[in-house]
């Protein structure tokens, strides 16, 4: 029987870190993966046809990798189950396989379906670790002009993370990547242990270096902010924390007496979303001040880059739109045309029937002359009609 892993987890939550070890053990995560980039130089570890399947769907509902609202989700076709039946047949020949794609998560009950037999091997990050880490990456330009809607994809990937394994328990397996990398041998060993997988050892330390995975120490302080701001994600974290106790992580409970503890006791549960994304900004902006230091630039560089795809956009609309009119006036020509030959069709029609009336009226008259009537009545004429 094929033993199939599935790694994943929110965005820039270390999945790509614990793809690599998985790989490295022997695990087929397909033949074509997406190359690196900088915010991952050694490599996404993301086969391309999965995430080119998770794509496709999530912008068809309208979204790419910032999932801020799970009801907003579309429903899933007939023509994407086969899609992915499709993908599960093209790894047919590995003993074991699997993949990693973030993404994954809002598509959990559809594999979990597909594939009965398959493990699901959950990494969590604390939310506002992924979200500078999205906005230290620069290219999401919705994390970097927007970081709170970072924290609401965070939300809702993890959620839905926390309702799979509450579903499907000893199909999954929970990890937050800080535990993970001081201590990857005993991460692997125990998920070898649990899923059964013949893993193979490795050398982990050729396959990750501690400085490729910041990570900022999160003062109590912080944390206490954070969880005025936005108590549902903070519930989550500690869900997330109570249920991967396997590996357990060091809480660092030092706290600093800045500016935000005077502004955390006066904060409003009502706060407008211009408001929140601020002070999410200046927590971002407490917790790392070198990334958020060159943070507008950053913003202001995807906002140039943004105008230039716009500038394009609309260019290659207006050339479109001239096309469409082009075409559009010669249908309506043609359309025009078409009327007229259909009037004419119609008027020679008309006049064809009037010829006809007369050319039979004629003939009746002729009949009905007096001398053809008497030539009848004397018989000296046999002939048909006249």
């Amino acid at each position: 029987m094929q033993q199939i892993v599935i790694i994943t987890g929110m965005h820039r939550s270390g999945t790509s870190l614990v793809a690599n070890l998985f790989q490295a053990a022997g695990v087929d995560l397909g033949e074509t993966l997406v190359p690196g980039d900088p915010g991952n130089p050694r490599g996404h570890f993301e086969a391309a046809k999965i995430v080119a399947f998770h794509k496709q769907i999530l912008h068809r509902w309208g979204y790419d990798v910032l999932v801020p609202n799970n009801h907003l989700l579309g429903d899933l076709t007939a023509a994407d189950k086969e899609a992915a039946q499709n993908i599960i047949k093209s790894y047919s020949t590995a003993p074991m396989w699997g993949w990693k794609d973030p993404r994954t998560c809002l598509f959990l009950d559809l594999w979990a379906e597909l594939l009965p037999q398959a493990k699901f091997l959950f990494i969590y990050r604390h939310p506002l670790e992924v979200t500078l880490s999205l906005v230290r990456r620069g290219s999401d330009f919705e994390a970097l002009v927007n970081p709170d809607l970072a924290l609401q994809s965070w939300q809702v990937y993890n959620q839905a993370i926390l309702k799979f394994q509450a579903a499907h328990p000893e199909r999954c397996l929970l990890a937050d990547i800080g535990a993970i990398v001081p201590q990857i041998d005993s991460f692997m060993a125990q998920v070898a242990a649990k899923f059964s997988l013949p893993l193979v050892t490795t050398e982990s330390n050729k396959l990750y270096h501690h400085a490729e995975l910041q990570q900022p120490t999160i003062p109590l302080a912080v944390n206490q902010f954070l969880a005025q701001l936005t108590p549902e994600i903070m519930i989550t974290y500690q869900q997330l924390q109570s249920l991967s106790n396997e590996l357990e992580l060091q809480i660092n409970n030092s706290s600093l007496l800045t500016p935000l503890e005077t502004l955390w006791h006066g904060l409003s549960p009502d706060l407008q979303p211009a408001a929140r994304n601020a002070l999410v900004s200046l927590l971002l902006i407490e917790l790392d001040p070198q990334t958020m230091r060159v943070w507008p630039d950053k913003t202001l560089t995807a906002i140039a880059e943004w105008r230039k795809n716009y500038t394009w956009l609309a260019d290659q609309w207006e050339q479109h739109y001239a096309w469409i009119t082009h075409q559009a006036a010669q249908i309506e020509q043609l359309r025009q045309q078409e009327q007229a030959l259909l009037i004419a069709q119609n008027n020679l029609r008309a006049e064809r029937e009037q010829w006809q009336r007369l050319a039979h009226y004629q003939q009746y008259q002729l009949r009905q002359h007096p001398i053809l009537r008497l030539l009848r009545h004397w018989g000296l004429w046999r002939g048909g009609n006249p």
